[in-house]
Formats: structure tokens, sequence, C-alpha cells
């Protein structure tokens, strides 16, 4: 499609170019503009734009106005005045954020990384429940509930009946006798395997 003649077609009326430069532009733009947004849904709606605002002003196009930087620069300009808006602002970022979780979660979890794998390997983790079973039985039962249910002190101390402050005197008591039988990285291996599971 020669970009010179297409402008020439559209600023003269002729809605069959229009058509033609629509069907040919508008799969590349809603993508550009649907990456720039984080939505496609916004990204059509921007390229819609775009195309109407580019008919109804059709009278100022030049003869060489080339059609795809024109088009591609006012899908740009439209996207960046609504992010910087906020129209779409929690949009975007809650895209871009569940991206980054994802990326991090593949990152961190040790069956797609193999560094977290020799980290938090079967050995490891072994070892570590092999030290919970090691606690006094009350004192193991509090920190499951605590860590591994990941139940809050006192929705631990309501359903066994006690105190929060005994629950997290008993809390206190797991963790240092399991820092003493794994050592401090073990622990803090627990944590994270408790933290990210």
């Amino acid at each position: 499609m020669n970009a010179e003649t297409v402008a020439a077609r559209i600023r003269n009326g002729q809605r069959e170019a229009f058509d033609e430069l629509f069907s040919a532009q508008w799969p590349s733009l809603v993508s550009y503009a649907s990456m720039m947004l984080g939505s496609r849904a916004d990204g059509q709606d921007v390229v819609q734009a775009v195309f109407l605002n580019l008919w109804k002003n059709r009278g100022n196009l030049q003869d060489d106005t080339p059609m795809d930087a024109y088009l591609m620069r006012a899908v740009y300009n439209r996207s960046l005045n609504i992010i910087r808006s906020g129209k779409v602002r929690r949009t975007h970022d809650s895209v871009w954020s569940a991206r980054i979780r994802e990326e991090l979660s593949v990152c961190y979890d040790p069956d797609r990384n193999d560094v977290m794998r020799r980290i938090f390997g079967a050995e490891a983790r072994q070892a570590i429940q092999d030290a919970i079973e090691t606690l006094p039985e009350r004192c193991r039962e509090i920190f499951r509930m605590r860590y591994e249910d990941g139940r809050s002190a006192s929705e631990v101390a309501g359903i066994l009946g006690i105190s929060v402050s005994t629950v997290n005197n008993q809390v206190f008591k797991a963790l240092g006798l399991l820092r003493k039988d794994l050592g401090f990285l073990k622990v803090m291996v627990l944590f994270f395997v408790i933290l990210f599971k």
C-alpha cells in the first residue's frame, strides 16, 4: 500500500482507502497500544479513537504523509495521555505487577530453578521436617498451626483455649530449639519455605 496514495485518497474522502488502511494497520496498532496500556480492550479503544480522529480530520492530511508512522505516533501519544491521566494506571500496574510476580515465582520456585532447588532441596526440607518433629508436642502443635497452617497468634490461641502470649512464647521456644538443631542458615531456609509456599 503506497502511503502517499493512501493519504491523498483518504483526504479526498475515499472510504475504501480508509477501510484498506484500517484493515492493514488495526492488528499491529492494537497490539502496540495493548502492550502500553496493559489491556487489550483499552488498546482497541485507543486505536479506534485514532482512526476516528483520522477520518474526522482527513482534510488536514498531506499527500506525502507516511501513514504507518502517523498512526503509530498517534497511538503512542493517545496511550501515553491515558497513562498520564491515571485512567488505566491501576490496570497497567496490576498487569505488570502480575507479570513481575509470575517471573519471581518462576525464579523462586525450587522445581523450576536449579539454584533454589539446591538451597531448598529435598535434603534441606527433610532436615527441617525432622527438626520440627523433635520439638515438644505442644510446642510443635502451636508452631505448625502458626506457620504451616498460616494462622495468626490470636487464631491459634482461640482454637487451643490459651493466651496469645502463650502462643508467642511457644513459637519463640520452637525457633530457639530449631536454631540450635538446624543452625541459622537452615532456620532462614525454613522461613522462606513457610513464607513462599
